[in-house]
């Protein structure tokens, strides 16, 4: 399910937010948590009527609160990964942004196919190169 306005007069636009802004809005942990983390602000330059006339404008200070919220019910997906055995590198893409405090590295298992019968390794160990709560996980596999 997704928004659910009011349609008619006033008229409502629907905006489609770019994967880009998602990640960086589901990275922060605070933000649109729920109802009651969830507010917007809007400069005047954000919209103009067909008289040109620019929008009123919602203050910082006084944001409107959402009226309908909707939460993030979608499990992140690994995409791709790469294998730098040179520099002892594991990089992980996700289709969203991960919490990389919550990676169990020893769930992770290096394969050399894709059935489960044949040669596999979980990882013992290693860490994150890099905490920074994004889609792309950079682990490091060496001492």
């Amino acid at each position: 399910s997704g928004p659910s306005l009011t349609t008619g007069h006033p008229p409502i636009v629907i905006i489609s937010l770019l994967n880009t802004d998602l990640n960086k809005i589901k990275k922060l942990d605070m933000l649109a948590l729920n109802n009651l983390s969830t507010f917007l602000s809007i400069s005047p330059d954000a919209a103009f009527d067909y008289s040109n006339n620019s929008m009123l404008p919602i203050d910082i200070n006084a944001s409107l609160n959402v009226r309908n919220y909707f939460p993030d019910t979608v499990n992140p997906i690994l995409l791709t990964f790469a294998l730098d055995l040179d520099n002892l590198v594991l990089g992980l893409l996700f289709s969203e942004t991960v919490q990389t405090n919550t990676l169990m590295i020893s769930d992770i298992n290096i394969k050399s196919t894709k059935n489960l019968i044949n040669d596999s390794y979980s990882l013992f160990d290693g860490f994150l190169l890099v905490n920074d709560n994004e889609p792309f996980v950079n682990l490091s596999l060496g001492d």
